[in-house]
C-alpha cells in the first residue's frame, strides 16, 4: 500500500505557490483603459501630433496593453509593481503628448494657405484679417486684369455654375485649419481637368 501524500513544508527550494493575477480582474482593465485613452489621443481625427511623438507614445501604450494581456501569467505581486510603472509613464506620456499638441497647433494658428501665381498652387503663410490690406501678387489673374479662374462646376439645382477663387478664399476664412467643400456638391472631374 502506498503511503499518503504529505505536502512538504515550504523551503528555499520549494517555494509556496505563488498567487497569480486572475483575468477579470479590475485593476487589469483599468490599466488597459489609461493605455487605451494614451493611443486614442494619438489616432483622433485632426490631432496636431507629430510622427515622432506618436511613436514614442504608441511604445508606452504596447507596455501597458502587453501587460494587461499576459496578466494572467504574471505574479500578482510581480503585477502590481510593474502596472505602477507603467501607469506612471502613460500619465507622463498623456501630459507630453498634450503640450506638443499645444505647440504645434500654436505654430499653426494665424496661418492660411495663399494663392501663389494664381494658377492653382497655394502655400502657407500669416492671416492678414480682415483689417489687413489686400495683397495682389504681381503674376495673379487680378494683377493682370484677367477674370477670375474658375476651379469647378456644381451640380444638382445649380447645376453649371461654377466656384471662384474668391469663394474658396470666403470658405478659407470660415475654418482656417480646413477646407470643406463637401456640401457644395461638386464635381471632381473639373478639379483634374476634366
Amino acid at each position: 500500500q502506498r503511503p499518503k501524500y504529505r505536502p512538504r513544508s515550504p523551503s528555499p527550494l520549494h517555494p509556496p505557490p505563488c498567487k497569480m493575477m486572475q483575468e477579470d480582474d479590475p485593476r487589469i482593465k483599468e490599466l488597459q483603459q489609461s493605455a487605451w485613452g494614451l493611443q486614442s489621443l494619438t489616432t483622433k481625427p485632426g490631432n496636431r501630433v507629430p510622427e515622432p511623438a506618436k511613436r514614442a507614445a504608441y511604445k508606452v501604450t504596447s507596455m501597458g496593453i502587453d501587460l494587461c494581456s499576459n496578466a494572467v501569467y504574471i505574479e500578482e505581486a510581480d503585477w502590481v509593481t510593474r502596472a505602477v510603472e507603467v501607469r506612471k509613464k502613460i500619465e507622463a506620456k498623456r501630459v507630453e503628448l498634450d503640450e506638443v499638441e499645444k505647440a504645434e497647433r500654436e505654430k499653426l494658428s494665424g496661418k492660411c494657405f495663399r494663392p501663389t501665381g494664381g494658377y492653382g498652387g497655394y502655400t502657407v503663410a500669416k492671416r492678414g484679417g480682415a483689417t489687413g490690406p489686400k495683397v495682389v501678387q504681381e503674376d495673379s489673374f487680378e494683377a493682370a486684369g484677367e477674370p477670375e479662374l474658375k476651379m469647378t462646376q456644381r451640380v444638382g439645382s445649380e447645376l453649371g455654375s461654377a466656384l471662384t477663387a474668391k469663394e474658396v478664399i470666403a470658405h478659407c476664412g470660415d475654418d482656417p485649419e480646413a477646407l470643406w467643400l463637401s456640401d457644395l456638391g461638386l464635381k471632381v472631374t473639373t478639379l483634374v481637368g476634366g
